[in-house]
């Protein structure tokens, strides 16, 4: 279970983060970004990215399957 769980919240994370990347682009003119407003930025991101796949945990079975040859997976 944990393993797809951890991919989409990397996946989710990266995604997010490259999203605020260049929404803050455009905004570089006017707007000053510390070190600290990127740290609560991202941090913010990856908690969004975190809470929005639990439902994973929840979906996610764990099934053992026996192939052709016998083997166990």
């Amino acid at each position: 279970k944990a393993v797809p769980f951890v991919e989409l919240v990397v996946a989710h994370g990266s995604i997010l983060t490259i999203l605020a990347i260049s929404f803050e682009r455009p905004l570089k003119a006017g707007y000053k970004c510390t070190i600290r407003r990127a740290m609560v930025i991202i941090s913010i991101l990856w908690s969004v990215a975190f809470v929005a796949t639990i439902p994973v945990l929840f979906g996610t079975e764990l099934s053992q399957a026996r192939y052709n040859d016998g083997s166990l997976v």
